[in-house]
């Protein structure tokens, strides 16, 4: 089975306001996603236990949301580390 790659773009304008999960990258700059492949959508209340469950799987997806709100609870971050 071939995964559909689309714009970030057309990601947009089929799930405003959402977060997708997303491979197969490919990168117009080093922030920016260029188009990719669509592994899940998911809404704001779902994105940390998605980011969880998919990190103990070993999964290395970028997640994008779809649009930026100015008051969001959230902080978007490239390269991100965390210690304990």
């Amino acid at each position: 089975m071939v995964a559909t790659r689309y714009t970030m773009d057309e990601i947009r304008k089929m799930y405003p306001d959402q977060w997708v999960i997303l491979d197969e990258c490919e990168w117009e700059n080093k922030s920016t996603v260029k188009s990719a492949v669509i592994i899940e959508v998911c809404a704001d209340e779902e994105i940390s236990q998605k980011r969880m469950m998919y990190r103990h799987q070993g999964k290395h997806y970028i997640y994008e949301r779809t649009t930026e709100g100015f008051f969001l609870p959230y902080v978007h971050a490239v390269n991100y580390e965390v210690r304990v």
